[in-house]
C-alpha cells in the first residue's frame, strides 16, 4: 500500500495523454489515431493492467526499454522521460477510474485472448 499524491497522479496524467495516447488510446485500450496503423498494434493496456501477475517493475522497464524486445514501434523513453516522469505514468495506470471501468467491462478469458495478440 502506497499513498497517492493528486500531483503525481495529474502529472503523470499528462504525461500520458502526451507520450502514450497517440498510440494506446486515451483510455487505454491500444486504439490511439497512431496506434491503429501499427503492426504489432499498441498493447492494450486496460486488458494487460488486468492481468494480476503484471507488476509496476514491469511497467517500469517497459516504458524505459520501449517495444524492440518485443518487435514493436514502441520507442524507449528512458532517456527521454526522466525515471520520476516514468513513474507518474505508472501512478496514473494504476489509478485510473476509466481503466478501471474499462477494466470491469471486459469478459474475463474471451476478450482477454482476443485483445491481448501475444505471438508464441
Amino acid at each position: 500500500f502506497y499513498t497517492i499524491f493528486p500531483g503525481e497522479y495529474l502529472a503523470g496524467k499528462d504525461l500520458y495523454s502526451i507520450n502514450c495516447s497517440s498510440c494506446h488510446g486515451e483510455s487505454g485500450l491500444g486504439n490511439g489515431v497512431v496506434g491503429k496503423s501499427l503492426n504489432p498494434p499498441p498493447t492494450d493496456l486496460v486488458s494487460f493492467l488486468g492481468m494480476s501477475m503484471l507488476s509496476d517493475a514491469f511497467l517500469f522497464w517497459s516504458i524505459s526499454a520501449g517495444g524492440i524486445d518485443f518487435k514493436s514501434a514502441m520507442p524507449a523513453f528512458e532517456k527521454v522521460l526522466s525515471e520520476n516522469m516514468r513513474r507518474q505514468i505508472i501512478t496514473y495506470l494504476d489509478n485510473s477510474e476509466k481503466i478501471k471501468a474499462d477494466m470491469k467491462n471486459l469478459k474475463p478469458q474471451k476478450d482477454l485472448n482476443k485483445r491481448c495478440k501475444v505471438k508464441r
